[in-house]
């Protein structure tokens, strides 16, 4: 399954064919959805299609956020919200950048909820680009971190 989803040439192809034979019992696991996000030819397809049948059963772990925001082609189809939880797992464990803020900020798959405990976060690591995030003001949306002290 791994090398299907890894083949640039013809992943797509046989995936479709694997989940048409196969379907509900192909377990999804970290290292699929991983592989899936890497793949830069046909990504976007074989994620469509294992979403098709397995949303409801794929787990977004820190590893899958980590690949998706270094592959933000793909990634925006895996992470439909991000939360303050995963912010802070990229904060922390990546050298992000501007790339990463615009993944964040035109994330495709819905809406957007921005913490003050974000804007934090990113501040204290990015401080010349909070400008982007702060581009998105009027979004913003005051709840405690629970870390923090602040009230909501």
């Amino acid at each position: 399954m791994i090398a299907a989803i890894g083949n640039k040439e013809q992943g797509g192809i046989i995936i479709k064919e694997l989940l048409a034979k196969k379907g509900a019992s192909i377990v999804i696991t970290e290292e699929i959805m991983i592989t899936a996000v890497a793949n830069t030819h046909h990504g976007d397809t074989i994620i469509r299609d294992l979403f098709a049948q397995h949303e409801a059963n794929v787990v977004i772990t820190e590893e899958i956020v980590i690949s998706a925001v270094r592959h933000k082609n793909n990634g925006g189809m895996i992470i439909k919200e991000f939360t303050e939880d995963m912010v802070r797992v990229i904060v922390n464990e990546m050298d992000i950048s501007k790339g990463f803020l615009q993944l964040l900020i035109k994330n495709p798959g819905g809406e957007l909820r921005v913490t003050e405990g974000m804007v934090r976060m990113v501040k204290e690591k990015l401080s010349r680009q909070v400008g982007l995030l702060e581009t998105t003001k009027d979004n913003i949306q005051r709840h405690s971190s629970g870390s923090t002290g602040g009230t909501g």
